[in-house]
């Protein structure tokens, strides 16, 4: 079945529930009608490794305080109403592997320090309301493989340090999926992207 309704506030609670430790790793609502806004207490879950909210109702921002969810290795929370910038607290979530924030309303602008988050596998924004332009720094997260930007507001020129990392560059990098909005009349430059989406 599906679940509704909103996350309980006590779910931050199960960390020390009854002065027992519980060493909760992983938090997945997948394809559910959850609604409410995200909670600040989830980040005193200290051992959270996944937090997988996607496909659902939730609404409001990303809590800053979810900066401090140090051993986090996914956040998942595409296909939902979330908005709001990205909070800078969340690029100190250095062991990070995939950031899904896809098919929100997320705006304001991607941060230079997402250059600290050197572990970044999987980055997709695409669909969001996001503006100004790709950060070079982008560029130097050597272990990414997707970087999918299109249905934004980005503009200006794809850098040429994530051109650099794709797979078609010589010598080869990682990037096997780059996408913006770079069709012949769209707002973003990118002579290495796999896919430009449609024009805004």
């Amino acid at each position: 079945g599906h679940l509704s309704g909103s996350i309980p506030p006590s779910y931050g609670s199960l960390s020390n529930n009854n002065n027992h430790y519980y060493a909760i790793d992983q938090i997945e609502f997948e394809d559910n009608n959850l609604s409410g806004t995200l909670l600040p207490e989830l980040s005193a879950l200290k051992q959270l490794k996944f937090l997988i909210l996607e496909k659902g109702h939730l609404s409001g921002s990303i809590p800053p305080s979810y900066g401090s969810l140090s051993n986090l290795r996914v956040l998942d929370m595409d296909y939902n109403k979330l908005t709001g910038a990205i909070p800078n607290e969340l690029y100190d979530l250095v062991e990070l592997r995939e950031l899904d924030l896809n098919d929100n309303r997320f705006s304001g602008t991607i941060s230079t320090r997402i250059g600290r988050l050197s572990e970044l596998v999987y980055l997709q924004v695409d669909n969001n309301e996001f503006g100004g332009s790709v950060p070079v720094e982008v560029g130097g997260l050597n272990e990414l493989a997707w970087a999918v930007f299109h249905g934004n507001n980005f503009s200006g020129e794809m850098p040429l340090s994530v051109c650099e990392n794709s797979d078609k560059a010589s010598p080869p990098g990682k990037i096997t999926l780059l996408s913006a909005d770079c069709l012949e009349d769209g707002p973003v430059v990118c002579s290495c992207c796999d896919y430009c989406g449609e024009a805004l």
